[in-house]
Order: structure tokens, then sequence, then C-alpha cells
């Protein structure tokens, strides 16, 4: 949202959009930090906190982050390992880890997360910019 306004492809007067906002970074203030989270799934049992904490990450843009704990979530079990590579995969891609970024789209099996993971793999490959 914050993008959308800066960049006025949403309108800063658009009451909605100031609404929206304002209920996310409420909700933001009151999930509390993701500092905590990471701290959490590091010494829980299996790795669905640090699964759901490194989406978090990977949302902010965060590519660092989020690899490391989608990593600590593979190692940990108790996650589909397809979704969790398919993620770990868009974070190294986005980053510029094209090799590791490679290495997890090609851990991906079954349907339809390998066909997600070849459509990202090809990104890596080509990367975001439209061809001259």
């Amino acid at each position: 949202m914050k993008e959308g306004i800066a960049s006025g492809k949403i309108p800063a007067s658009n009451a909605n959009a100031k609404a929206q906002l304002a209920a996310a970074n409420s909700a933001i203030q009151r999930d509390g930090s993701l500092a905590s989270s990471e701290k959490t799934a590091m010494s829980a049992k299996d790795g669905r906190i640090a699964a759901s904490t490194a989406d978090a990450y990977l949302g902010q843009n965060n590519y660092a982050k989020a690899a490391e704990l989608y990593r600590t979530a593979l190692s940990k079990g108790g996650v589909d390992a397809n979704e969790v590579n398919t993620r770990l995969g868009i974070a190294l891609a986005k980053s510029g880890d094209k090799a590791g970024a490679q290495t997890a789209f090609s851990a991906v099996t079954g349907q339809p997360r390998a066909g997600i993971a070849a459509l990202w793999s090809t990104w890596a490959q080509v990367g975001s910019s439209p061809a001259a």
C-alpha cells in the first residue's frame, strides 16, 4: 500500500486505502516483531513456525532472512518440503543467488508445485527484465 501511494498508483486521497493501511499497521503492531517469532521458530520442535516467519520475511523483501528460516524449516521437518523449497527458491532468486535458487527449485516434486518451481526457475535464469 505504501509503495502504491508513493508511486501514485493509489491516490493518496483514497479513504479506503488509508483505512486499509491503518488497519494493516495496527495488526503488525499487535502481532509483535518477527524477531520474537524467529526466536520461537528456532526452539520449536518442527519447522512450521520457521516457515511462517520466513513467509513474513519474504513478504517484506528480506530475502536473506527468509532463506535462512526456510532452511531451518526444512531441517526441522514437519512442513511441506515442496512448498518450502518453492519459496526458498523464490527468496534466493530474488536475492540474486541463481545457483541456490536452481537447487531449491530442483528439489520440488509433484504437481502443481513442480510447475510453479519450473516457472520460477525460468524467471531466475532469465531475470525479471524484458528482453531487449
